[in-house]
């Protein structure tokens, strides 16, 4: 399997996963939360972030290290519940940025964190 493969497969495993939770979560909500379109971009960029840190050498990860992208998929579902959590009662413009600034920070924290897992 080459690395685009394993990287559509991993990706979809992990948004998968996140939007089993946040999909529901969203529909349910979407009159007492204004969505904004680029929230969906959650389920993008901490994970190329993370990816892009992977597949660098900055720290030796094996491919035991592939279940971390599971901890961007938790904080992605997190991020969902605050956000219906604070519904109308925080800034519209800042709740979302701040909480997706906060996903992005779990991407790096899950990468820099978690050390190398043996194969």
């Amino acid at each position: 399997m080459g690395e685009p493969e394993l990287l559509a497969r991993l990706w979809g495993a992990h948004a998968g996963l996140a939007l089993v939770v946040v999909g529901p979560l969203v529909w349910f909500t979407r009159r007492r939360v204004s969505w904004k379109w680029w929230e969906f971009l959650a389920l993008l960029v901490p994970f190329g972030i993370w990816w892009a840190l992977i597949s660098t050498t900055l720290r030796p990860k094996s491919l035991a290290n592939l279940g971390e992208c599971g901890y961007i998929s938790i904080a992605i579902v997190v991020a969902a519940a605050v956000r219906v959590l604070l519904g109308r009662r925080g800034d519209a413009r800042w709740v979302p940025i701040t909480l997706f600034l906060g996903v992005v920070a779990a991407s790096l924290g899950t990468y820099f964190l978690t050390p190398p897992w043996p194969e």
